[in-house]
């Protein structure tokens, strides 16, 4: 399988066998073009990609919306339930959706994870939920946390917007989160 380094762009070959140990760790190694830190969280999805999504060097937004998947129905988030999150469903609404840690001081758009994950923000990341033409978009954005904003297994820079869809996973701390 191929990542590709944030930085120059260059994609690296990783033999995901010597990774499986590692399962549900972030891992970094330096990119042999550039000598830059390649960031990835090893997850059952990553270890099973078949394709890094493509990302044009020169470019922030990244399309996932293969097969033109977008939905005539506004979906939901489905939290994973693990040791620190019970499983959840949370719905989306048009407009600017702020995912993160519950607290006690909610904004008005916060799409609140109750958690005890200490690595996900209380202001993770923004999916923004757009209605074109009776179709939803959904753009998925870092809101600079300190742990980072995983797509698919591949981390956000703090620039990139990602257009994601049904069945785009998403990892804030260590909760993994469905689009359904």
């Amino acid at each position: 399988m191929n990542v590709r380094c944030e930085s120059c762009g260059v994609q690296l070959k990783v033999n995901p066998e010597k990774l499986k140990g590692l399962y549900n760790k972030k891992i970094k190694f330096p990119c042999k073009n550039c000598g830059n830190d390649i960031k990835i969280h090893v997850t059952a999805d990553f270890l099973n990609q078949k394709k890094v999504p493509e990302k044009k060097f020169h470019t922030d937004v990244i399309d996932d919306r293969a097969n033109n998947k977008t939905s005539s129905e506004l979906l939901q988030l489905k939290i994973i339930e693990n040791d620190y999150t019970k499983a959840q469903l949370l719905k989306l609404n048009i407009g600017e959706n702020i995912i993160g840690r519950a607290s006690s001081d909610e904004k008005q758009n916060k799409v609140a994870v109750v958690t005890n994950d200490m690595e996900m923000s209380r202001e993770h990341c923004l999916i923004t939920v757009e209605k074109t033409n009776e179709k939803f978009q959904y753009i998925l954005k870092d809101c600079k946390s300190t742990n980072g904003t995983y797509h698919n297994g591949i981390k956000l820079s703090e620039h990139d917007e990602v257009f994601i869809s049904k069945e785009s996973q998403i990892e804030i701390g260590i909760t993994l989160i469905k689009l359904i």
